[in-house]
């Protein structure tokens, strides 16, 4: 009552159903992550290691992520949950229908469904999970914002006007539903920015230790033509202009970039084979010589909760294969990290680092941006280290630089 929302199955729940639950077939399952580089990945529910202890994790051999960057499961290609939209076809937590496939345990619509609890060992997580919904609650719930609405008490019709934006006249791709988040889910957030923060080696302590499992390096396409940075300038300055929240959190113009792959380096023997890697690959292209790939961007902005701000590429399939050449390589001498597998490309414009900012550019959501972003020819590959750049106005630490043509 009061517009409060039900409490949503949290992905840990779904992840012990699909474990335990006899009447599922886990083969059905895929599984959309967050990668802090890359983006939104997917990979097939089975490739995960569930039980693996995160921190002593090799990345370059197992496949682990921390839960809260879940963002959806697929079962037979059909999204079932979906953690921005607030959608629960699992066990119908959030009064949506339950999947065909899920169903077979428990009622439509019911928001305290047990799935399985009753065909599971006692004493397993499934068995547990059911009774733990109404005493716990959920924060793995995120509700979209369709079109336009408000942000720190502005309307965002003027804003709309004057960055040449136009609502979304439908709902989301994914079917986002309209609301806001609770306390809760925006505690949660929080901590899991901060741990992003230190996963991602954004904190100032820049002299501890790296866990082994972190992606040391990267393959970028740089994004410095001249019409990205204007239209990216201009977005940058009109979204700070109303949203003042975002003045803090947008990447430095010099270190617009789309990573290729994320590779795990373990020392000067491993850097050496990426380059050499890199080089003949770029080698091999220049003999070959064929059509220069040209992207362009989706106009139509992402934003990962609000947390970040970016643009798709495309054509993406072109893109993809591109890359798999290159990704089949580093697989080949165990370079390539576990989350580079099949990636999401994204040029990041804004991402909120700090713990206390909230879904900074949450309100955007559905619009489309007009500005032209102009098109970039991926000619020149960069092997990048993670991390912050050593100086302000210069790109990430750069180990080589190969052009393609």
């Amino acid at each position: 009552e009061g517009g409060k929302k039900p409490p949503m199955r949290t992905a840990d729940d779904v992840i012990s159903r699909i474990r335990w639950d006899p009447s599922l077939d886990s083969s059905l399952f895929s599984v959309g992550y967050l990668d802090h580089f890359l983006g939104l990945l997917e990979q097939p529910f089975a490739q995960f290691s569930w039980d693996a202890e995160l921190c002593s994790v090799d990345c370059s051999q197992e496949l682990a992520v921390p839960r809260h960057r879940i963002q959806y499961f697929n079962c037979g290609g059909r999204r079932v949950w979906d953690r921005a939209a607030r959608l629960d076809r699992v066990f119908g937590s959030t009064g949506d229908p339950l999947d065909p496939l899920c169903a077979e345990q428990g009622e439509e619509g019911n928001t305290t469904l047990r799935a399985g609890n009753d065909q599971q060992p006692p004493g397993s997580p499934m068995h547990e999970a059911g009774s733990n919904l109404q005493e716990t609650g959920s924060a793995d719930g995120e509700a979209g914002s369709g079109g336009l609405e408000t942000c720190g008490g502005s309307d965002l019709r003027p804003l709309t006007q004057r960055l040449s934006m136009s609502p979304r006249m439908t709902e989301g791709q994914d079917g986002d539903k309209p609301g806001g988040a609770t306390e809760q889910e925006e505690e949660q957030e929080k901590q899991m920015m901060e741990e992003e923060m230190v996963e991602g080696g954004m904190t100032e302590n820049r002299g501890r230790d790296r866990c082994p499992s972190k992606p040391t390096h990267l393959i970028s396409v740089r994004l410095d033509g001249q019409k990205f940075i204007q239209a990216f300038k201009r977005t940058r300055e009109l979204l700070t202009d109303s949203l003042h929240l975002s003045a803090w959190h947008w990447v430095p113009a010099e270190t617009l970039h789309v990573t290729l792959c994320l590779l795990s380096l373990r020392g000067p023997g491993d850097v050496s084979e990426a380059v050499r890697i890199l080089r003949d690959f770029a080698h091999e292209h220049r003999q070959l010589c064929p059509p220069p790939l040209t992207l362009s961007f989706s106009p139509w902005p992402g934003n990962f909760g609000g947390k970040v701000l970016f643009l798709s590429p495309r054509p993406l399939a072109a893109f993809r294969s591109f890359n798999r050449v290159l990704q089949d390589r580093f697989t080949e001498r165990g370079l390539l990290h576990s989350h580079s597998r099949s990636p999401c490309y994204q040029a990041t414009l804004a991402k909120v680092k700090g713990r206390d900012e909230g879904r900074v550019f949450k309100r955007i959501q559905g619009t489309r941006l007009r500005f032209d972003f102009g098109a970039v020819a991926v000619d020149t590959l960069h092997l990048c280290t993670t991390g912050e750049p050593k100086r302000a106005g210069e790109y990430y630490e750069t180990v080589s630089v190969e052009k393609l043509y």
